[in-house]
């Protein structure tokens, strides 16, 4: 995984505000690719593209552990494949230095490559290149005449095997020599009322008359400029000249130029469906989709084949939309209409399900109606058919009563109608999508504005970026059937051997959710579009997978000889995890089937399931447990919900058979035994655990639920929720806080076992837990720009986020997460609808004909307000959840107040309720500490729900001394509206302050979540580190490669400067190379002493012939000439210190320090801190 880059990841600029303006100070000499985002023609599943960039250098070409990992491409199909760095604005550079890979295997150097830079409209290689060097153990040097660009390509060829690439360094190009005679104007236009985004750099002329991007620093600017059409300049600042810079701004009045057409079909006698949202294309190229409201329909429209027009009023516009209705003759062609009816009672004990069926075929049609019905805990307690010929033109009404025991209640059904008249044919066909009467569906929530909405937006865009002929490709690439596109690559790459295809059914599932709740239907046809796909690779058999099939076939024929288990547990014959990207596909097919009734998604995954039960039938108890010890998901919840639908017993005997009985035994016992365990091939399997209870009442699975959900969130989760290090469950003792804390598809998966945990039994616990991980781990975990998914949550003092893209698994859950948030805001029973969670959303509440709206700024403010929109004197309770974290909660209706909570956590208010009614809720937000595992002094805060977490920015990690354990006596709210806090004059050292904010803000800045707590006699005492020790005696310090604090001590660098990571000492470094140095500026007080200290690894020694040995200069003075670097100190960091004379620095506040090799065959360095201290300590 990517190491942790410097502070909001700007390598070589220096963010400054001057009121609205930013100052970019560029640097030359620093490596871009810190910054830069990787990608790839092709990696194999088993690397990442990731580690390039990570700034680690290597010891050699073989240091693919020292580094973290590698690039790798192993069994790619072509002879050249390419890496590429993207910029998020364009770059000068001029230098390139790659370090080969080399595992002595299928790994080893390239026979050429070739540097690409992106002119605007294609690839074309850097000028005057001269370098490309193919060696191993050193980094191979490309020099060339500067570019600027926002994509560099390397494009490999490769030998008889494979190649690798440890790290890729680009550099920021020097500035021209002479003076700059001119700048380009800057154009830009705007429409009234939006602040424009200048550039942060301008293109200057020199006097030889290259052109050079350099930094501009912009006049701050008067909104009121921009708030009426017309024009005004304005003017910036360019270092190195008195030239200013100007940028021409046009205003303009923004207007509606056009709506898009909508067009839609429906057949004789059918409203049509219209969107509720059409798409406004404005005069500034922007695209919005706005809400319409369409002008009645005149009935005798649809009664006659042909086309219509109507109008629709749009938001905000003036523009009417328009919508072209195209009414056609369905003819012969074989449907039956199915409309559902509601439950209803008769006396205390008999319910009824019904469905109206309409045969609209060419002939008399057999029906077969399964109806599934649930009590109160969601368990399903009833299941019945009804079968009958319907004559063609013919309506039935079609009833199933049910006769329950007195304890029983009724709170859900399932409807599903088929062709055919028995289960048992084999021709039976699904006539109808899944209709379901309970708990409340994806459709009935809506969330409004907020931060929900917002994320959900990115995330439904982010949905739209992807090409499924592409993410399907990976199941034809082990079949002679003709791929329908380029696979993606990653962990989508096709291998034979790899987790090809889960992205894909997770982005089925996605698509269905999202659909369900914009009623968008590009979501539909891309998940039509992914069932056809699959139903066109699918062998006679059933078989379907992202993997070459002769691997599961070999353990269904081999049942005493196939392998399972392997690294983390995760592979099956070799293969890894087939089970897991199969289950993903099973998902991605039954959601299609159930959310938007694609009756071949069924087809698909019941010939999928034929597959997997003929090999598994070969298969006795024993070895069908060996085979569970590779990670299989959670097939067993697939095979589960199959029989939900289908009522085949040969499905619910699956489920349990692919219930992992040597996990489940132990957990039904109520014994945890889950630690070393890989989480997340556990916690799948337990979700199937307990749909199979919810299906089948047994007892056994809904203990190994119950009891796995307690044992993880009481015993193993971390602050955010989240649970596991390096993705295995710790040792009940351990907190460990690392770069790798808390897999997000941990969190997804909690999530699903706690909405069916909470189905089963309405206990406010499973909600604050729910809400916890959803706020604070999940909310977070996507990236507010791009989408992009987190893996893990760095949760190291000092760490941040880092997002993936190479179809890890994690993107895959990701994708289904923003379309879930909506899952557990609201749940109804048979009496009742709970109100979960504070979030801005509406629900309608078909059962009692009430719809509603809840309106709140939580967690920002403690309230929310439910309005009810619709209801005419309808009797109903809702409840409203009191969460664990407040006290003295108060709801009141109509401005009447009331308080009692139940003991499962709700105040119920049962009443007759109207339009216009409306309930407030009050909820008092208090500080919480939450402490480690593993110390006392291990803390993290909550603000209500909501973790906080400090922005360190490029400070050196503190901690908290105070005579109090009560966040509330050293955080301070300092906003009214935002959740914006301080802790001021007690972290130490240094009595510094700091900000705080929820840590779902937080992007990619470094951050405090957990934090060293002491009291100051505990401070006193503790064995600090030398670090916080130096803290203590320092002036000012300098941490090489962390890009912030370079730049702000004004790093200079002549010659061949680099600098990266050294995870031994789990410090940055710089040294150069040859005739050269590198400096910094450093605070000084001639108050006191002052010494220079150097840190130096004691362990380096001289490199392909050249010596370590420079000269410390301060501001012209040479301090220590000659000094040498050979093995001083295996083993350990060295901090050798000089005392500055007075002479050198009375009267100033800052000297320069320099670092100077002096011969082609010495180097300075390697350095790894520089300090200014008022006395000497050592370690």
């Amino acid at each position: 995984m990517k190491k942790v880059l410097a502070a909001f990841t700007a390598v070589i600029l220096l963010l400054t505000c001057f009121g609205t303006s930013t100052v970019v100070v560029a640097n030359e000499g620093i490596n871009l690719a810190l910054i830069a985002t990787p990608s790839t023609s092709y990696v194999s599943p088993w690397e990442s593209i990731d580690y390039i960039n990570n700034g680690i250098d290597p010891i050699n070409s073989r240091d693919k552990e020292g580094v973290g990992g590698a690039y790798g491409n192993w069994n790619a199909p072509e002879e050249t494949q390419w890496v590429q760095y993207t910029w998020d604005e364009e770059v000068t550079i001029d230098r390139s230095d790659v370090y080969w890979w080399n595992d002595g295997l299928g790994i080893g150097y390239p026979t050429a490559y070739v540097l690409e830079y992106w002119n605007g409209t294609e690839f074309v290689e850097v000028p005057n290149a001269k370098g490309y060097g193919v060696e191993g153990d050193k980094y191979n040097t490309t020099v060339f005449d500067p570019v600027t660009t926002n994509k560099l390509r390397m494009t490999i060829t490769r030998s008889d095997i494979w190649t690798g690439i440890l790290q890729w360094k680009v550099f920021q190009a020097k500035l021209p020599e002479g003076e700059i005679v001119s700048i380009n104007e800057v154009n830009i236009s705007i429409p009234c009322g939006k602040a424009p985004e200048l550039p942060s750099r301008v293109t200057a002329i020199y006097e030889n008359g290259i052109e050079f991007n350099i930094p501009v620093v912009w006049d701050e600017i008067d909104p009121e400029q921009y708030e009426k059409p017309g024009t005004f300049i304005v003017e910036g600042m360019v270092e190195g000249t008195d030239i200013k810079a100007k940028a021409n701004i046009t205003v303009f009045e923004l207007k509606v130029e056009k709506i898009a057409l909508v067009e839609v079909t429906t057949n004789l006698y059918m409203m049509p469906k219209l969107p509720e949202l059409v798409t406004v294309h404005y005069n500034d190229d922007t695209v919005v989709d706005k809400s319409v409201i369409w002008d009645s329909i005149d009935f005798e429209n649809l009664a006659k084949v042909g086309t219509f027009t109507i109008e629709g009023v749009v938001e905000g516009s003036d523009v009417k939309a328009v919508a072209n209705i195209t009414v056609v003759d369905p003819g012969v062609d074989y449907d039956v209409k199915v409309t559902p009816n509601m439950i209803f009672l008769k006396g205390n004990s008999m319910f009824e399900v019904g469905v109206t069926v309409t045969n609209m075929s060419g002939q008399r049609s057999p029906v077969l109606v399964i109806v599934a019905l649930y009590d109160g805990n969601n368990r399903m307690v009833n299941l019945s058919y009804i079968s009958k010929e319907i004559p063609l033109g013919y309506t039935e009404n079609l009833s199933a009563g049910f006769m329950l025991p007195a304890d029983v209640t009724c709170h859900k059904a399932n409807v599903f109608v088929w062709d055919g008249t028995s289960i048992e044919e084999s021709n039976m066909m699904p006539l109808s999508q899944v209709y379901e009467f309970g708990p409340l569906t994806l459709s009935d929530v809506l969330l409004t504005d907020g931060i929900f909405a917002d994320s959900f937006d990115v995330g439904a865009d982010y949905l739209l970026s992807f090409d499924v002929d592409r993410l399907a490709a990976s199941l034809y690439a082990n079949t002679d059937k003709p791929m329908p596109a380029a696979v993606y690559g990653g962990w989508e790459n096709g291998s034979p051997t790899g987790l090809s295809g889960h992205s894909l059914g997770h982005y089925m599932s996605a698509c269905c959710n999202m659909y369900r709740q914009t009623g968008n239907e590009e979501f539909k046809n891309r998940v039509d579009r992914a069932v056809e796909l699959i139903a066109k690779v699918q062998d006679e058999d059933g078989f379907v997978g992202g993997f070459a099939r002769s691997g599961l076939d070999y353990v269904f024929n081999n049942p005493n000889s196939f392998t399972a288990g392997g690294a983390n547990g995760a592979y099956l014959n070799g293969i890894w995890a087939p089970w897991y990207s199969l289950h993903k596909i099973y998902e991605g097919l039954i959601d299609a089937y159930t959310m938007l009734g694609n009756k071949q998604a069924l087809e698909v995954v019941e010939g999928m399931a034929s597959y997997a039960k003929a090999g598994t039938d070969k298969l006795n108890d024993a070895q069908m447990e060996k085979m569970l010890l590779g990670e299989h998901g959670g097939i067993n919840e697939s095979f589960a919900r199959l029989y939900e639908i289908t009522g085949k017993e040969e499905y619910i005997n699956l489920a349990k058979r692919f219930s992992h009985k040597a996990i489940m035994d132990p957990l039904a016992q109520g014994v945890d035994n889950l630690t070393g365990l890989h989480a997340n091939t556990q916690i799948p399997k337990i979700i199937g655990a307990a749909r199979i209870y919810a299906l089948t009442g047994d007892e056994y699975y809904r203990k190994v639920a119950e009891n796995f959900w307690k044992f993880v969130v009481y015993n193993r989760s971390y602050a955010n929720g989240g649970n596991s290090d390096n993705e295995h469950f710790t040792a009940l003792d351990k907190e460990p806080l690392s770069s790798t804390s808390t897999e997000t598809c941990n969190s997804y998966n909690m999530l699903k076992l706690t909405e069916l945990l909470y189905s089963i039994e309405q206990k406010a616990e499973y909600v604050d837990y729910y809400e916890n991980v959803l706020y604070n781990h999940i909310l977070g975990s996507q990236n507010p720009t791009t989408g992009q998914k987190t893996y893990y949550i760095d949760l190291r003092m000092g760490g941040n986020k880092t997002y993936r893209k190479d179809f890890e698994c994690c993107m895959g859950t990701g994708m289904e997460n923003p379309g879930r948030y909506n899952r557990m805001i609201y749940y109804k029973d048979d009496s009742a609808l709970f109100v979960n969670l504070f979030i801005n959303s509406t629900v309608d509440w078909k059962e009692r004909d009430i719809k509603l709206t809840q309106k709140t700024n939580f967690p920002d403010i403690a309230s929310s307000q439910i309005i009810i929109d619709e209801a005419d004197n309808v009797n109903a309770t809702i409840k409203i959840r009191v969460p664990s974290w407040t006290d003295k909660m108060t709801v009141s209706v109509n401005g009447v107040n009331i308080t009692e909570a139940d003991e499962n956590g709700y105040i119920s208010v049962t009443r007759r309720w109207n339009t216009g009614d409306v309930i407030d809720i009050d909820i008092p937000m208090n500080f919480n500490l939450y402490v480690s595992r593993e110390s006392n002094n291990i803390v993290a805060f909550k603000y209500g729900p909501v973790l906080l977490a400090g922005e360190l920015g490029s400070s050196s990690v503190p901690s908290i001394v105070v005579d109090s354990r009560n966040p509330a006596d050293f955080i301070t709210r300092t906003s009214d509206t935002k959740l914006r806090f301080a802790i001021n004059d007690i972290l130490q050292p240094g009595s510094r302050s700091i900000t705080l904010k929820p840590f779902y803000e937080f992007v990619s800045e470094r951050h405090m979540v957990y934090w060293n707590l002491y009291t100051t006699e505990e401070y006193n005492n503790v064995q600090k580190p030398i670090d916080e020790l130096l803290d203590e005696v320092t002036i000012d310090y300098v941490e090489p490669n962390n890009a912030q604090s370079e730049t702000a001590h004004n790093l200079r660098t002549s010659g061949n400067s680099n600098s990266g990571h050294f995870t031994t000492v789990g410090k940055g470094w710089r040294d150069v190379i040859g005739v050269g140095y590198f400096s910094y500026d450093l605070k000084v007080d001639p108050s006191q002493d002052n010494y220079l200290l150097s840190v130096f690894w004691g362990s380096d020694v001289s490199v392909e012939g050249r010596t370590r040995k420079f000269d410390i200069v301060v501001d012209g003075t040479v301090i220590a000439e000659d000094y040498v670097l050979n093995m001083n100190l295996p083993g350990k960091l060295m901090y050798v210190y000089y005392k500055l004379p007075e002479e050198l620095i009375r009267g100033k506040e800052k000297v320069t320090v320099m670092y100077r090799s002096n011969s082609p065959t010495t180097q300075a360095g390697g350095v790894f801190g520089v300090r200014i201290t008022t006395k000497e300590i050592q370690p």
